[in-house]
């Protein structure tokens, strides 16, 4: 199967009819319609318009199927179909990059990435949800917003999308082949677009299958008028707009992080309850979901109590998969929107719209649901893909990042004079503190240099990080894990109260950046340095490339104030893990003990 791009001198000739893509059509409906009036299968439209060149065997591998478009192939396209190369492009999922889905390394022809894009994001490759009543309407042209999970009611007709066939019980064919790969399913078979294209037998190897042909006019959809369900696809749809359906992304996936957690950890009687008056279908939805969910975690809980493997036991993992079900979509939607909206503001286009929002108090109520199934609400979040900055809404509204920025701050030193490690004398006194909670000194030194930092700066804990030149994700886990820690020893307020109180001690002449960059380029001491030292301290060994190499590292954790672990020497090192073996002999023989003014004042 050979796919665009096309060869450059096409023989094609442009069609006698012209079936111009409906606003918001899908590429496959589009497909399918253009077939039905050419009165040809699938596979030939396809080659007739030039997005294939051959097909072999009744089959085609048609890679990036509804996806996207390389820009040879959309101009042929709009040549022989007289559509213009606008609207080619906005049949295709890639009008939402960079908002409810994320392609920004998707590549057509590398093998898997259409299936990883398909467990990554939250979207319908190969399925679509449906309005029959829309599409009595429009022609049977298919929506392309309906291939997102986000929308889940049709605002135009007050009715819950149907997520499958009432009559075969599969979801729409919207592309989709048995082997998962992307193409017509009947491709072969000249299609009546009023008609359901699903193969009735799905182990039937020909290309010509018995096809489902129940009519989407004698469809019907659950009508659904739930005040907080229709505000909530008010503001998706005002998202899913063409000026802002690619933006946001970050925004979409803290949606999705939420959503996945109320499917995950959800309850059923509070989800219900909280939007009286949802549709039978909603309630069918989720006493369906969480009767499976319950089963599943009960087998699991089975197996664990007999001893099995734990690889043996069933595990659900909502966000891994696209939800199906418009119905249970349609209650998790309005409580998802809600918790982030008392976690942040709405997005911009939102907030302008005016648009009610249900009055809902998700937040604790999705806490009280995560915890009473002896979970944390920040790590199941952090699990499902939230972002940073979700996190730390999350934490301070918890309570579990109670620092602030007080008058005590000093506001004039620079961030340079904080060390990555705090000072060891001024960490001594909450040292034990730190320790009963099960931290390591390097992790809680590191800790409370980034509530000084944070102090300083007035930001989050990733603006925290960067300004100690560390990376974000690194430093907002360590601030979670050691707050979390700490505030559950009872022993969080302390510990900020004496970061506060010893910033005055911190000197505003030393630049530890500059420290760390001088001293992380030195694998080795020289004889001259060494004899020096040796000399202050008062040990007598033989300057061996071992223990010159271990002062080096030495220099990097004391004088530096940087994390052991990620001094750039042990990179060099044939055998690491024997490097810093041998470093912590030396430092046990030689510096134990020693002041470390006096070793410290011979290097410049």
């Amino acid at each position: 199967m050979t796919v665009t791009p096309l060869r450059t001198a096409s023989p094609l000739r442009t069609l006698p009819v012209a079936v111009h893509p409906a606003p918001g059509e899908t590429f496959h409906s589009w497909t399918v319609r253009l077939a039905d009036r050419l009165g040809v299968e699938p596979l030939r439209a396809l080659h007739a318009v030039g997005y294939i060149t051959s097909h072999v065997r009744h089959r085609a591998d048609l890679t990036g199927y509804g996806i996207t478009l390389t820009d040879p192939a959309v101009t042929e396209m709009s040549r022989t179909t007289r559509a213009s190369e606008e609207a080619l492009r906005d049949t295709l999922l890639n009008v939402f990059d960079g908002g409810p889905i994320g392609l920004d390394d998707y590549d057509p022809q590398r093998r898997g990435d259409t299936r990883r894009i398909g467990t990554r994001e939250w979207v319908h490759l190969g399925t679509s949800n449906a309005c029959p009543d829309c599409l009595r309407t429009n022609g049977n042209a298919w929506r392309l917003t309906w291939r997102l999970p986000w929308t889940a009611v049709c605002l135009e007709h007050h009715a819950l999308l149907l997520d499958r066939c009432p009559a075969c019980g599969q979801s729409f064919n919207a592309g989709s082949r048995r082997d998962g790969s992307l193409g017509p399913r009947a491709a072969n078979t000249r299609p009546d677009p009023a008609l359901c294209a699903n193969p009735l037998d799905q182990e039937h190897r020909s290309p010509y299958p018995p096809l489902c042909n129940d009519p989407y006019a004698d469809m019907s959809a659950e009508t659904c008028t739930q005040p907080g369900v229709l505000a909530a696809q008010t503001q998706v749809n005002v998202l899913l707009q063409p000026e802002h359906r690619q933006t946001g992304h970050e925004w979409w996936q803290d949606l999705r992080a939420v959503t996945a957690t109320l499917l995950t950890h959800g309850n059923q009687d509070h989800l219900a309850s909280t939007l009286p008056g949802l549709p039978d279908a909603c309630v069918r939805a989720l006493a369906e979901h969480f009767t499976d969910r319950d089963q599943v975690d009960a087998e699991r809980a089975a197996t664990l109590a007999a001893g099995r493997d734990h690889r043996q036991a069933s595990r659900r993992r909502t966000y891994l998969q696209t939800p199906t079900s418009t119905a249970l979509m349609a209650v998790l939607l309005p409580h998802a929107l809600a918790a982030l909206r008392d976690l942040a503001s709405l997005p911009q286009p939102v907030a302008k719209s005016g648009s009610p929002m249900p009055d809902l108090d998700v937040v604790d109520l999705l806490a009280d649901m995560v915890q009473s199934r002896g979970h944390n609400l920040t790590t199941e979040l952090r699990q499902r893909g939230g972002s940073p900055e979700l996190l730390e809404r999350l934490a301070t509204r918890s309570g579990y990042n109670r620092l602030q920025r007080t008058t005590t701050t000093r506001r004039g030193l620079p961030t340079s004079a904080i060390p990555r490690l705090y000072p060891w004398h001024l960490y001594e006194p909450v040292r034990d503190l730190l320790r009963a909670t099960g931290t390591t000194d390097d992790y809680a030194r590191c800790y409370l240099s980034l509530c000084a930092a944070k102090l300083v700066t007035g930001g989050t804990w990733q603006q925290a990080g960067e300004a100690l030149n560390w990376d974000k994700r690194k430093a907002h886990r360590c601030a979670n894990a050691v707050t979390t820690r700490l505030n559950t020893a009872g022993h969080l307020d302390l510990i900020h109260r004496h970061v506060r109180d010893t910033l005055t001690d911190l000197p505003t002449d030393i630049n530890y950046r500059h420290l760390a960059d001088q001293y992380g380029r030195v694998t080795s001491i020289p004889r001259d340095q060494w004899d020096q030292a040796a000399a202050a301290a008062g040990f007598n060994l033989a300057p061996t490339a071992a223990r010159r190499r271990s002062l080096a590292a030495w220099q990097w954790h004391h004088i530096a104030l940087m994390p052991l672990n990620e001094w750039p020497g042990w990179q060099k090192c044939a055998n690491p893990e024997s490097a810093k073996e041998a470093y912590r002999r030396f430092v046990q023989q030689a510096i134990s003990g020693k002041s470390l003014s006096h070793i410290a004042n011979v290097f410049p």
